[in-house]
């Protein structure tokens, strides 16, 4: 197996992971953060 075909195949297992592992964008990612962070407060 080439190093691709193992990084996709992470991709795609964090994918289906709960939780929702894996992010598109570094919005996404910061989203993500300020979410947890908002959580925190509460």
């Amino acid at each position: 197996m080439e190093l691709n075909e193992h990084i996709d195949s992470l991709l795609s297992l964090l994918a289906q992971a709960p939780g929702h592992l894996t992010f598109q964008s570094v919005d996404e990612i910061d989203a993500h953060i300020r979410a947890e962070r908002d959580a925190w407060d509460d």
